[in-house]
């Protein structure tokens, strides 16, 4: 639900952009009392439609589930990319190995 409200919120602002001279002699649309009018209509509309068709609506909820929980894990795991936890060794042991045999650069 929340995508179709982001997309129904960046149609309103696009429909409320003016159109320069041009352009409007090229298009021949509605005004902007009769778009936000249908929007509206439009918005109702989907209100109503999880009462409507129960099953598609839990099943975007569980999807959206899933994809939270995904999105939560991979931002965890760039968090811990970018910032290991402390005490943390994040050298290999043959990194270790190619370390010590080099020499002190002092």
């Amino acid at each position: 639900m929340f995508l179709v409200r982001c997309a129904l919120w960046l149609t309103l602002v696009v429909a409320l952009v003016p159109l320069d001279a041009e352009s409007r002699t090229r298009v021949d649309g509605p005004s902007a009392l009769e778009t936000l009018a249908a929007a509206r209509l439009a918005a109702e509309d989907l209100g109503g439609f999880c009462a409507r068709q129960p099953d598609v609506c839990e099943t975007g909820r569980s999807v959206a589930a899933i994809l939270r929980e995904k999105a939560r894990t991979g931002v965890a795991m760039i968090s811990d990319w970018l910032d290991p936890p402390s005490g943390a060794d994040t050298l290999s042991e043959a990194d270790r190995q190619i370390a010590h045999r080099m020499p002190n650069p002092a």
